[in-house]
């Protein structure tokens, strides 16, 4: 054969033979140096890795009655990649789900996938799951998965104290990506949010096998799916048959808050702001702009805690601190020259009025029936400097520190305080009239007022309050005992000789033929108590009682506010006498049962 007919196609072989050899050297790269890695993506593709959420921990009170708790409902996921005719595929889901399919879409697009998958219904209707699973077949991409929503079993019951859980924020998740994905639920106020650490479980993991189509196959056998771990249970100091007392006995009125406390250790029995709301329409995941607007933009504020939050004129239950102040400063004798209550006093050229007339009257029997021109006289005798120096000596503007974060402050103004507002010399002494009867400026908070109230009642001891009492593992275990937040903070400067008296005159309140708290009586039990009515200049005065019982060694103290609810003599005392008759009624079967 010629070798010149060889020569043109030369090139053409030394030209194959490269591409062949590059050829080997792709197939070499890919089979051998890179196969642990398209291994991995070849198994990416063929195995879906599902989430399972973790059920949060509970929340029960302390006689083990569920306060929060776990129920399935079923969500509706979208994972993007598995998706075929996209904008065909999510208009049959928005009809199904009965929704705007240009909602769909642009969460969709515009979600962030986790674990490849975005949430687009949450709590879904069973006859929708239905629907959706009968056309699976041409709703790839698209997935019914049961998760634990958070139930509520007594709707709005001590809602404030509990809170409510809701999808996760932007800036949240930044902060605590770590054991949370964009799709999570997260306490949002209350013991959700301020315990979210412990209540939020660890989520587990199920590999399920898929076709080219991205529809599910089965459940890999060489892969177990690993479990989710439950969250902590919280067991609270709060009574539940208590609260549910508290919530009764408040009845129709439309706001206020009432505290109840055990006087020995702090622990919270009953909390109640009034207003509220049901918590279960907050938690399902994905909430409505409609539901939340409603309860944010209400004029009422029912997502506000006036129990820890709002800040209250004492009214009449301020007496307690001037008269402590007087005595332990040795300027109010038991029987006191003072001018007799004619119904009104004279402070220079104003007329400062009682709301009723009483005539001569002692110590004990001045705070018994409430006489306002005796403590005119008392406020007067000690001076601004001095009742406010003391005031704020007993502690009452600063925060409890009750195991929440969120908490208000008092005020008690103060000469350089009233200088700061009016110009030095600006405001009248006649002031310090006001606020030795609990008006004016003078504000304290329901917490702090019944912490008072309680180291009044177990010897000048003011103890922390506090809502946790144990944090359990799943299996039962005690992993944390609220007995150590509260116990005694400190005590009331005060003397024993004082803190004596200022007990037996608040029995005296209560039982007293001329006691203005009368209506808090209970049969067999010896209360001790104090009624407040606080001016408010926005509307009708706000009705106030403190009580503690029993007197010989207190159980329990409490506060009731109802807002522009008029006399407390007349409004808060009642509720109060409900919910200690319901209590000690309780706990004498409690007593018997154990017997």
């Amino acid at each position: 054969m010629d070798k010149n007919i060889l020569k043109p196609t030369r090139p053409f072989l030394i030209l194959t033979s490269l591409l062949f050899f590059l050829l080997f050297l792709r197939t070499a790269q890919l089979q051998v140096l890179h196969h642990t890695r398209y291994a991995r993506l070849s198994e990416r593709n063929r195995i879906k890795v599902i989430t399972t959420k973790a059920p949060r921990g509970r929340i029960l009170s302390r006689d083990g009655v569920i306060l929060a708790d776990n129920r399935p409902g079923y969500s509706v996921a979208i994972f993007p990649d598995q998706l075929r005719e996209k904008e065909k595929t999510l208009l049959k889901l928005a009809s199904i789900l009965n929704q705007d399919p240009e909602k769909i879409l642009k969460k969709v697009e515009e979600g962030v996938p986790e674990s490849g998958r975005i949430f687009v219904a949450k709590d879904v209707d069973v006859r929708e799951v239905a629907i959706i699973e009968e056309h699976h077949l041409d709703l790839p991409g698209v997935r019914v998965e049961v998760e634990p929503l958070r139930y509520y079993p007594y709707g709005s019951l001590a809602c404030h104290l509990l809170g409510y859980v809701s999808s996760i924020t932007q800036d949240e998740y930044s902060t605590r990506e770590k054991r949370y994905s964009r799709n999570d639920l997260i306490g949002k106020m209350g013991f959700e949010d301020e315990y979210e650490s412990f209540l939020k479980g660890e989520d587990g993991v199920e590999f399920v096998e898929v076709d080219a189509l991205g529809r599910e196959k089965e459940t890999l056998l060489e892969k177990p799916p690993i479990p989710p771990r439950k969250g902590n249970d919280i067991l609270l100091t709060l009574d539940f048959s208590l609260q549910n007392t508290v919530e009764e006995a408040f009845g129709d009125h439309k706001k206020g808050c009432v505290v109840c406390l055990n006087p020995g250790n702090g622990e919270v029995l009953a909390l109640l702001s009034k207003p509220g709301f049901d918590p279960n329409l907050l938690s399902r995941g994905l909430l409505t702009k409609e539901i939340w607007e409603d309860l944010a933009n209400n004029p009422d504020s029912p997502l506000w805690n006036r129990a820890t939050l709002s800040s209250y004129p004492p009214g009449s239950v301020f007496k307690l601190v001037t008269v402590a102040a007087a005595m332990d400063l040795d300027l109010l004798k038991e029987n006191p020259n003072f001018v007799p209550c004619t119904g009104s006093y004279r402070i220079g050229n104003r007329i400062f009025r009682c709301w009723k007339t009483h005539g001569t009257l002692s110590r004990e029997q001045s705070i018994i029936q409430s006489c306002d021109v005796f403590f005119y006289q008392v406020g007067l005798r000690l001076g601004i400097d001095r009742l406010t120096k003391k005031g704020i000596s007993y502690r009452l503007i600063e925060r409890t520190e009750i195991d929440f974060r969120r908490e208000g402050k008092g005020l008690i103004p103060t000469p350089s305080w009233y200088d700061r507002r009016y110009g030095k010399g600006k405001w009248s002494w006649g002031m310090v009239a006001n606020l030795a009867i609990g008006q004016g400026e003078i504000l304290l908070t329901p917490l702090k007022t019944v912490q008072f109230i309680a180291a009044i009642s177990n010897g000048g001891n003011l103890v922390q309050p506090h809502l946790m009492k144990e944090i359990r593992s799943p299996s039962g275990e005690v992993i944390q005992k609220g007995s150590a937040l509260g116990g005694t903070k400190s005590r009331l400067p005060i003397s024993m000789e004082t803190l004596t008296f200022l007990k037996k005159a608040m029995a005296g309140v209560v039982n007293d033929p001329k006691g203005t708290g009368s209506l808090a009586r209970v049969k067999g039990i010896r209360v001790g108590g104090k009624t407040g009515t606080a001016q408010n200049p926005y509307g009708e005065d706000h009705a106030l009682f403190v009580t503690f019982a029993p007197y010989e060694e207190p159980q329990i103290a409490c506060v009731v506010i109802v807002e522009n609810g008029g006399m407390g003599g007349g409004i808060a005392a009642p509720i109060a006498g409900k919910i200690l008759r319901a209590y000690f009624q309780n706990n004498e079967k409690l007593s018997m049962q154990n017997e």
